[in-house]
């Protein structure tokens, strides 16, 4: 229930900014008829039209959603031509990593690719997602197994290969430039590039917790400290005067000890 609102709120965030967006730039028109190159079912991926799409998602901000329609993967796998270099937001399960891909083209996206396999249906995984990222941030921090992951994504062709099995599977392909770990599954979420954490949120709620018991104890300690300032004074003119009056003893003949008590109230009333 939580993801399909968070999914609706991300469409309704794309319907008001649109495709072509910032951190979303639309294809070309060199972009588009290069990636009308692009073969399906075959066991090629490093193609041409490949090299479009890498130009064009290199330019995105991370975690840009706009511009971003909800996949109908049988579609896409029907008539891929018709899908070719739409963005679409995919969520899924996180299935693993893939090899890197190298590439025969090295540019600013990197000399490899980073793909990840998403389960978005009945054959996991159904889309391998290969992402524009040179530093391999990707690679080194990917979520846990099972993790619910999401990400936009441009499609690129249906991509056929082989398990160590020997039996073929095809793949829809996307490329993309970040994603996000929405749920791990039971276990603590994977920072990623693109989207807040786990570990972000409860940094905040414990900032916050730390901020209200510093108020308190802040608004407690002026309450109390009046009070603690007149013990003590009351405490330093109690010794005061029992220094006072052990160095002003009185004589010891009665007569004279009232007489001197006599001459103190008086100088006490004059002054």
């Amino acid at each position: 229930m939580m993801n399909a609102l968070a999914g609706m709120m991300l469409i309704a965030a794309a319907a008001v900014g649109g495709p072509g967006g910032p951190g979303v730039p639309a294809l070309s028109e060199a972009q588009r008829a290069q990636l009308e190159t692009a073969t399906d079912r075959t066991s090629r991926l490093d193609e041409g039209a490949l090299y479009a799409l890498l130009e064009n998602v290199r330019t995105w901000e991370a975690g840009d959603y706009r511009g971003a329609e909800w996949p109908d993967y049988e579609a896409i796998r029907a008539e891929p031509a018709a899908a070719r270099g739409e963005l679409y937001l995919i969520e899924g399960t996180f299935e693993g990593v893939t090899p890197r891909y190298r590439l025969s083209r090295p540019g600013p996206w990197g000399e490899a690719l980073t793909g990840w396999g998403v389960g978005v249906g009945p054959e996991p995984p159904a889309a391998i997602v290969y992402f524009v990222d040179p530093d391999g941030q990707l690679t080194e921090q990917p979520p846990r197994p099972g993790a619910e992951v999401r990400l936009v994504g441009r499609f690129y062709k249906v991509w056929t290969d082989r398990d160590r099995s020997g039996e073929q599977w095809e793949y829809l392909t996307f490329i993309a430039r970040s994603a996000e770990a929405t749920r791990s599954g039971g276990r603590a979420d994977t920072a990623l590039p693109g989207g807040p954490t786990l570990f972000v949120m409860v940094l905040l709620l414990v900032a916050g917790l730390v901020f209200v018991l510093w108020r308190l104890r802040k608004m407690t300690g002026r309450a109390i400290a009046p009070r603690r300032l007149r013990r003590s004074a009351s405490a330093s003119d109690l010794e005061a005067m029992e220094e006072t009056a052990a160095d002003e003893t009185l004589p010891d003949d009665p007569e004279q000890a009232l007489a001197e008590l006599e001459r103190r109230r008086r100088e006490d009333t004059s002054n």
